[in-house]
């Protein structure tokens, strides 16, 4: 998993300093670990020349043909405050935001199941990965599904 996956699991917390939920990339590792059908695993291939001189090919995902209406919205950030799950507090002129990762999961999880005011769930939902000159189909079972 990813250091933030890896920090989640092991109880972490986020602390943005003078920046606002929007800076938060923790929502993508949320998204990535529920398989969204918005973002391809794999699905983009790129020639890489190793340190040794040798050329080969490594992939990496791709990212949705448009914004979510959700996450990239940041609608989590409201249920966040509204449930108290977030303690804020002002340094200087600055503001610090502090809250769990777990907490944070939970929130994006049941707006990505449920979806919100206009907008449906990810079930529903009608956003796919863009297509690249480097699209490639993914080699990870779990994503064949989604192409």
């Amino acid at each position: 998993g990813s250091p933030l996956d890896l920090l989640e699991k092991n109880g972490g917390k986020v602390l943005l300093l003078g920046v606002d939920y929007p800076s938060n990339t923790f929502h993508h590792v949320v998204e990535m670990s529920n398989n969204v059908l918005c973002l391809g695993k794999r699905t983009r291939e790129y020639p890489v020349k190793l340190p040794s001189g040798k050329m080969v090919k490594l992939r990496t995902w791709s990212w949705r043909e448009k914004s979510c209406p959700i996450d990239d919205k940041v609608f989590y950030a409201k249920a966040m405050k509204k449930r108290g799950l977030e303690k804020r507090i002002s340094i200087g002129v600055g503001e610090a935001i502090l809250f769990k990762m777990s907490d944070c999961r939970k929130v994006i999880e049941g707006l990505l199941r449920k979806g919100i005011k206009g907008f449906p769930g990810c079930k529903s939902c009608k956003i796919r990965p863009r297509i690249y000159p480097e699209t490639v189909k993914s080699d990870l079972t779990a994503d064949l599904t989604h192409r």
